[in-house]
């Protein structure tokens, strides 16, 4: 477990680019991993909400649509 946190805080550190004392070193494979699980566990739900409110708002909107024309639809009937 201290080693996985060690990993994150060094991971941290090299994304970040504090790591002074070895300039020009790249990111190797195991940060990029990191930060493409980040992304995947935090940037997925997020955009899957956004997509779901937006498609909420959308049916909402459908069916507030279809209300108005059918109370429009049934005070024509009744005014005839």
């Amino acid at each position: 477990m201290v080693l996985g946190i060690m990993k994150r805080k060094i991971s941290y550190i090299l994304i970040l680019g504090l790591d002074q004392s070895t300039p020009g070193k790249e990111i190797s494979e195991l940060d990029i991993e990191y930060v493409l699980k980040l992304i995947a566990n935090n940037g997925f739900p997020l955009v899957l909400s956004v997509y779901l409110v937006w498609k909420l708002d959308f049916f909402i909107a459908e069916i507030i649509k279809n209300q108005k024309e059918f109370s429009h639809n049934v005070t024509a009937e009744i005014k005839e």
